[in-house]
C-alpha cells in the first residue's frame, strides 16, 4: 500500500462498504462458476447405459480430475469473498471510530472555556483559546487536547495497521487464485499456501516503529504522509546497518517556520568508495553512487529540511574503521532562516577517527549551503540550491512533493572518488548550484540595533529543539 496517504480527507471520502459490495458480486459469478464446472460431470452421469469401455472411463476420469481442479478455484475465491467482507467491516469499524474522535475533540459543547479545537488533515489538533482564559482553565485545556490527540492517536494506528493487513491478505488470495487457475488442466495442485491470513502489519517492523515513535515525539502526531514518513526515517535514533554494530547515529534538530508545497528537502553527504585511507585502520566508505532514493544511514552525513512540518535535521552517522571500531562524531550546525522560506546551513562534522589535529588542518566536512523556496504552489514544489563546500565528499540533494514525488536539486561528486580522496580533497573548497551569491540576503546589517537576535542558530536536542528566530 505505498503512496496511501490517510489523511483526514482521504479517510473522510472513503466508502469501505463497497468492499461488502464487492463481495456479493464476486459470490454471485463464483456460484455460476461452480454451475458451469459441474455441467461436464453431470454429462456424463447422464450418458449412463448409452456409452461405456475403456474410453469412456478414460475420458470420465479426465473430466472429474478437471472438474475437481476447477473447484479448488472456487474454494479459492470463496476465501477471498470472506475476507472482503471482513476488510469491509473491519475498515468501516476503524474509520468510523477514528472520525468519532475527531467529532468528539471538535465538538464545542466539550470545551472548558470556550477554546476551538480543529483537528488538521494530519490529524493534528489545533487550539484556538479565547482572550480571558485563566491558568487554571489554560491547564484544563492543554490537558483536554492533550487527552483527545492521544485517542486520535491511537485510532489513527489502529485504522492504518488494519489497512495495511488487509491490503496485504487480499494481494496473497488473489494471487492464490490465479496460481490456482495457471495449474487447472494440468491435473496438479497449486501451490500451497497457508490459506489466505491477515498479514502481520508493518508496525511490526522495528526500523517502521521506531520511525514513527520518534516522529511522534517531535509532532505529537503519527506520521501519515509520504514527507511525514522520510523525515520519521530521519529521526529514527537507531542504526540498522550491521557494519554500525548497533551504534546510535548523533541526531540535531530546529524548528523553523514551515513552507507549506515545499515537501521535504533532503541533503546527503556520502563516501562513494568502498573504503578510504586512514591510520591507523582504514575508514569504511559508503560504497554507492548518487541516488534518490538514497538510505538516511547510508551517508555519513545528512540534512533534512522539512517544509511541511517546520523542522531542520541533521544527522551524522557512525563512522566505522576496517579494524570493525565504530564510533560516532558530532556535527556542529547552525540556521538561518529568512521571511522567504530561504534555509542557511552552517555546518561541521568531523570523521570521529580523523587524525588529531584534522579540526585545524581543515579535514573535516563542513561548508555552508543555501536552500531557497521559489514557488509556494502545492504539489509542485522548486527550491534552488547552492554555496560553498568541501571538495570531498560526494553531495545530493533532492526535494520530495506531498506526493512523495521526487527531482534532483543539486548532484555534486567528489573531486576524487578513490580511497586517497579524503586525504587529498578535504581541505579544498568550491563552489556549488547558485555558488555564495545566495549569501548576499543572509549578511547581517549590523547597524540594526537588533542583529544579536538574528544569528544563526545550533541544531539541538531532540528532546528540546531550538527554534529559528526568521529574519
Amino acid at each position: 500500500m505505498a503512496g496511501w496517504a490517510l489523511t483526514r480527507t482521504n479517510v473522510t471520502s472513503w466508502n469501505a462498504e463497497k468492499l461488502g459490495e464487492l463481495a456479493g458480486a464476486v459470490e454471485t459469478q463464483n456460484g455460476n462458476y461452480k454451475h458451469q464446472v459441474d455441467r461436464a460431470p453431470q454429462q456424463f452421469a447422464n450418458l449412463a447405459g448409452v456409452w461405456s469401455g475403456m474410453a469412456h472411463d478414460a475420458a470420465y476420469s479426465r473430466v472429474s480430475e478437471d472438474n475437481k481442479q476447477s473447484l479448488k478455484i472456487k474454494d479459492e475465491v470463496t476465501d477471498l469473498v470472506t475476507l472482503l467482507r471482513e476488510a469491509s467491516s473491519r475498515l468501516v469499524s476503524e474509520r468510523n471510530s477514528l472520525l468519532g474522535k475527531v467529532s468528539d475533540a471538535e465538538d464545542p459543547t466539550k470545551a472548558v472555556a470556550g477554546e476551538v479545537i480543529k483537528v488538521s488533515d494530519v490529524w493534528a489538533l489545533q487550539t484556538t483559546l479565547p482572550a480571558n482564559v485563566t491558568d487554571e482553565q489554560r491547564t484544563k485545556i492543554v490537558e483536554r487536547v492533550n487527552g483527545q490527540q492521544g485517542l486520535i492517536n491511537t485510532a489513527f494506528y489502529s485504522l492504518r495497521d488494519a489497512a495495511k493487513q488487509f491490503d496485504q491478505a487480499i494481494r496473497t488470495a488473489a494471487q492464490q487464485i490465479r496460481d490456482t487457475g495457471n495449474n487447472f488442466g494440468d491435473a496438479r495442485d497449486a501451490p500451497v499456501s497457508p490459506g489466505t491470513p491477515v498479514a502481520a502489519p508493518d508496525s511490526t517492523d522495528p526500523r517502521t516503529t521506531a520511525s514513527a515513535a520518534a516522529f511522534e515525539k517531535m509532532f505529537g502526531r503519527p506520521p501519515v504522509s509520504d514527507v511525514d514518513w522520510k523525515t520519521a526515517a530521519a529521526l529514527n535514533p537507531n542504526s540498522y546497518d550491521p557494519k554500525y554494530q548497533g551504534h546510535p547515529p548523533n541526531i540535531k534538530v530546529a524548528k523553523i517556520e514551515p513552507v507549506p508545497g515545499q515537501g521535504v528537502v533532503r541533503a546527503a553527504a556520502y563516501i562513494p568508495a568502498e573504503e578510504v585511507f586512514n591510520v591507523p585502520a582504514n575508514d569504511l566508505g559508503d560504497d554507492r553512487g548518487n541516488n534518490p532514493n538514497f538510505d538516511p544511514e547510508h551517508a555519513r552525513v545528512v540534512s533534512y529540511i522539512d517544509y511541511e512540518n517546520g523542522l531542520i535535521i541533521t544527522r551524522q552517522n557512525p563512522s566505522v574503521t576496517t579494524d570493525g571500531e565504530v564510533k560516532c562524531g558530532e556535527p556542529e550546525v547552525k540556521v538561518t532562516q529568512l521571511s522567504n522560506g530561504a534555509v542557511m546551513l552552517q555546518y561541521d562534522a568531523a570523521n570521529p577517527f580523523a587524525p588529531p589535529g584534522a579540526n585545524l588542518s581543515g579535514h573535516t566536512v563542513n561548508g555552508t549551503l543555501v536552500v531557497e523556496p521559489t514557488s509556494g504552489n502545492p504539489g509542485t514544489p522548486r527550491v534552488t540550491a547552492g554555496g560553498e563546500i568541501t571538495n570531498y565528499p560526494s553531495m545530493e540533494i533532492y526535494q520530495d512533493n506531498s506526493a512523495g514525488n521526487g527531482r534532483p536539486v543539486l548532484i555534486d561528486a567528489a573531486d576524487s572518488g578513490s580511497k586517497w580522496g579524503p586525504m587529498a580533497n578535504l581541505p579544498s573548497f568550491h563552489e556549488v548550484g547558485g555558488g555564495k551569491n545566495m549569501f548576499e540576503p543572509f549578511k547581517v546589517n549590523f547597524n540594526d540595533p537588533n542583529w544579536e537576535r538574528y544569528a544563526p542558530t545550533p541544531l539541538g536536542d531532540t528532546n528540546n529543539p531550538p527554534k529559528v528566530v526568521v529574519r
